[in-house]
């Protein structure tokens, strides 16, 4: 009996007719697995960085929104004030608004007498303070009057 002749694949260096080699076909699922990796972690870092982004910017606008709402307070107050040229001796120190609901958030407004000892208000600072609050940001602005006056435009007092 003659042997048969067994011919050597010049890709596998294995012989025709035997079975192909594992270690080949495991090692180009290696290579898929790697890339589909590194394709998933790609995508979700966007997704990551888009997310992130949106917060950001939601928190920019919670804090316009708030200082919105605390400028809105500021105004009432300076309007109030515009009508009573004797607001120093009519109106009381203290929270004028609590807590009132405006949009997404909320603003308070104070009066707060900072007395130097007598008993004429007129000589006495004042300062209105106006917060708003929308979500987690918190705006607050102190306007300060000094003297018996009050001038047309609050912001130019604005501390």
């Amino acid at each position: 009996m003659t042997q048969p002749e067994h011919r050597l694949c010049k890709f596998t260096k294995r012989r025709s007719g035997e079975a192909p080699c594992c270690s080949r076909r495991a090692g180009m699922y290696t290579i898929v697995l790697i890339t589909s990796t590194i394709v998933m972690v790609t995508g979700l870092g966007g997704l990551l960085a888009t997310q992130s982004r949106h917060a950001a910017w939601r928190l920019n606008e919670d804090a316009i929104d708030a200082d919105w709402y605390a400028r809105a307070a500021i105004e009432l107050a300076w309007s109030e004030l515009r009508n009573y040229p004797d607001w120093r001796r009519e109106l009381s120190s203290g929270i004028w608004i609590g807590s009132f609901n405006i949009g997404r958030g909320t603003l308070r407004l104070e009066l707060v007498r900072v007395a130097d000892g007598d008993a004429d208000p007129y000589n006495d600072q004042w300062q209105l303070i106006g917060t708003g609050r929308c979500n987690a940001a918190v705006r607050m602005l102190r306007v300060n009057l000094i003297d018996g006056s009050i001038p047309d435009d609050w912001r130019t007092l604005v501390n």
